[in-house]
């Protein structure tokens, strides 16, 4: 189990850590937001083909702002302590308004596709080798493989062990090592969510229930009383179907939101959020798409590119572009801008 896809989709099942710092009730739009996510493969966007569409990019949209994205594909939450652990990221730490972060799942994620490789007798990429496993078995060698999965699940310690370490040592670790540096901020968690609600294998192995039982535990570990926190409800929300990219019909086992899934998450986070969008961008002079302070011929060009297509999302994610606020941004606008100018 060591090429790239297994690696990549052991990062989730849904668990998220969401940190706001410097924030108060009565926030008002600031002129800058600071936002920086730390996480796994849902922060980092990973089975999108866009990752512009992924939950963070959809925060950043509203918060007006530039993202810092850390996630990296596959982090544990040992893992994350050990990259918290190196100094690099104190300063963005220190400096950041926002900070949203997703960990946890692969703790529990890794030791079970490790289990299901052992218990199927498995080799290479795993949808690929369950669905010819699937195609090729006899209905007894089905049944006596999920039997044996489902005697290691109930006999193996590994999965019980994570989630309790991740409850008493990684959690509390990462929000004390985030506060240290920022002892002002709010922090948000997000409950872990289920990939395969719902999902049973040819009638016999009820995958999604197996799983369940796990993600209650890790959901446990989310202390409903702490001051220093406040929980996100994403769990319920998850309880559906559409919204990761699992699919028994074709033995797909990736557990990532979706496009849908990460809109879910990212509905949950703004919901959420104390602070209001950063007014960057925004300029007293009407046309001024660069927000430099005045309009001119530099505002047309910019637009002009945007529309075209020349210029990144990321160059253009902070700026005025739609001129004449019909919530598009076309050649109207560019025709709008001129209009202003003569």
């Amino acid at each position: 189990m060591n090429n790239l896809f297994n690696r990549c989709m052991c990062m989730v099942l849904g668990g998220s850590i969401i940190m706001l710092s410097g924030i108060t009730e009565s926030s008002v739009n600031a002129d800058t937001v600071n936002y920086v996510a730390f996480g796994d493969s849902i922060s980092y966007g990973y089975g999108l083909e866009n990752i512009n569409d992924g939950f963070v990019y959809l925060v950043e949209d509203y918060l007006n702002t530039k993202v810092s994205n850390y996630a990296v594909n596959g982090l544990t939450s040992t893992e994350l302590v050990e990259m918290l652990d190196t100094g690099e990221y104190d300063e963005s730490i220190a400096d950041a308004d926002v900070i949203t972060i997703t960990i946890g799942s692969n703790d529990i994620l890794l030791p079970f596709i490790d289990m299901i490789y052992t218990s199927f007798e498995l080799e290479g990429d795993l949808t690929t080798a369950l669905k010819d496993w699937y195609d090729n078995s006899s209905t007894l060698t089905q049944v006596t493989c999920l039997n044996r999965l489902k005697y290691t699940i109930d006999k193996d310690e590994t999965l019980d062990a994570s989630c309790e370490n991740f409850k008493e040592n990684t959690l509390p670790t990462i929000i004390n090592d985030i506060k240290e540096l920022n002892p002002d901020c709010e922090i948000l968690v997000t409950e872990f969510y289920n990939p395969y609600y719902k999902i049973n294998v040819n009638g016999m192995f009820a995958l999604g229930d197996i799983v369940d039982e796990y993600i209650q535990k890790l959901n446990s570990a989310l202390d409903t009383s702490s001051e220093d926190y406040t929980i996100v409800p994403i769990y319920e929300d998850f309880n559906t179907t559409g919204l990761t990219n699992a699919d028994i019909d074709t033995f797909n086992m990736d557990p990532h939101p979706n496009i849908e899934g990460h809109k879910v998450i990212a509905d949950a986070v703004i919901k959420n959020l104390k602070t209001s969008p950063a007014e960057i961008g925004q300029s007293d002079s009407f046309g001024d798409v660069n927000g430099d302070g005045s309009t001119d011929a530099l505002d047309i060009l910019l637009l002009k590119q945007h529309i075209l297509g020349k210029v990144s999302k990321d160059t253009t994610s902070n700026l005025n572009l739609d001129v004449n606020e019909d919530s598009y941004i076309n050649i109207l606008d560019i025709l709008a801008l001129k209009k202003i100018l003569l």
